[in-house]
């Protein structure tokens, strides 16, 4: 994969943006076989949601981000917004399992994996 700059400072020109991806010049347009941009970017992807209801523990909660580099951060809904550390344990690329000492009760802590 090869970018051409334009940016002022690299040689390219002096016009902010790329002009030429791939042997494409001119206006560069992805097509099927191009990198996503998350890929290009290493865009950091998250997923997030409340979690909790009176019974379940250990909680399974599916990420869906399609990694195991993942960081998982717990912490309570209610003010002031603890963090909480339960056990952690990576499932597969998509799930995790969280363990607390006792089942949290109904939407008690908010799960935030980054990845």
């Amino acid at each position: 994969m090869t970018f051409q700059s334009n940016a002022p400072g690299s040689g390219g020109g002096g016009s902010s943006g790329v002009s030429s991806f791939n042997t494409r010049t001119g206006a560069v347009v992805a097509t099927t076989g191009d990198y996503t941009a998350a890929e290009v970017t290493g865009a950091v992807r998250k997923s997030a949601g409340n979690i909790g209801d009176g019974s379940t523990n250990p909680i399974t909660y599916t990420h869906s981000l399609g990694t195991t580099d993942i960081t998982v951060a717990v912490f309570e809904t209610a003010s002031p917004l603890e963090m909480v550390m339960p056990t952690i344990a990576i499932v597969d690329t998509n799930d995790i399992t969280l363990s607390f000492s006792v089942a949290p009760t109904s939407g008690q802590y908010r799960v935030v994996v980054t990845g």
